[in-house]
């Protein structure tokens, strides 16, 4: 005979699915991984908000030099430098979100006139200055003019971010405050233009990064000849690149150009005879 159980019976609870904002320690976060969260195995995500990096590495340092000269190899050279002071505007911590949002709407302005956005950008969060971002992006000279009002003033306000005086800083090519880079792409002048303000953008890297290019001749700081400057840590993701000038696009790019190319076996991975 079938017992019914009692209204007022305690139910057996599902296990409380586990966080990935892990509690951040002196030595960092662990890296990727996975766990179990209700019975199902999920992964740790390495970018997300609850992780936090001390340096900029150096391979991230490379791709990000690789993505500008490659955005002036397809024809849309990074002429316009934007730095956007966020602790000025109240955000003192996980800035992605807002900075995801400008780039969306300028992305989206640029795209209705048919340019694609191509850019590179670098957070950072330094004594005094606190957490800002440094960006390079493509700008036709003819939209220069709209596109500088709109970062300034549209933007700010639609992302979240007050636009108060001095949190949104446009240079001109002629004021470029890590370079001037100006609308020629074609001569030597822009590349060390270009080069001068990647150096800037680049100081948060990390000075004992080896070099994967040329290990013998230092650390990948010595190699590109930036400045190392101390910096505060920073949670979540603390650079990044447009799609159009990523690894992928670059790769096939120079498929299309020279054919096949070759993948480089990794330096810490020996030979197979």
């Amino acid at each position: 005979m079938e017992t019914l159980s009692e209204p007022n019976a305690e139910k057996p609870q599902k296990p409380a699915p586990s966080s990935i904002r892990e509690k951040p320690t002196p030595f960092g976060t662990p890296r990727s991984h996975t766990y179990k969260s209700s019975g199902r195995v999920r992964s740790y995500r390495p970018n997300h908000s609850g992780r936090f990096t001390l340096r900029l590495s150096g391979a991230k340092a490379i791709d990000l030099i690789e993505a500008a000269v490659h955005a002036r190899e397809i024809g849309r050279p990074l002429n316009r430098f934007i730095t956007i002071h966020l602790e000025k505007a109240g955000i003192e911590i996980h800035g992605q979100e807002q900075l995801g949002k400008f780039l969306k709407l300028a992305g989206q302005w640029l795209g209705d006139r048919g340019v694609p956005a191509t850019y590179v950008w670098v957070m950072e969060k330094g004594m005094g200055t606190g957490l800002h971002v440094h960006m390079i992006i493509h700008v036709p000279p003819i939209l220069r003019k709209d596109f500088s009002y709109r970062a300034r003033h549209q933007w700010p306000k639609l992302a979240k971010i007050k636009p108060l005086k001095g949190v949104i800083y446009t240079s001109p090519p002629t004021e470029a405050k890590a370079g001037r880079l100006g609308d020629a792409p074609s001569g030597q002048s822009y590349l060390n233009q270009l080069r001068g303000a990647l150096r800037y953008m680049l100081k948060a890297i990390d000075p004992k990064a080896a070099s994967r290019i040329a290990p013998l001749l230092g650390t990948t700081a010595e190699l590109l000849k930036v400045r190392p400057k101390y910096c505060s840590p920073l949670y979540g993701r603390r650079c990044s690149r447009s799609e159009n000038i990523g690894q992928t696009a670059r790769a096939r790019y120079a498929e299309k150009r020279i054919g096949p190319v070759a993948v480089p076996v990794p330096f810490h991975q020996p030979l197979r005879p």
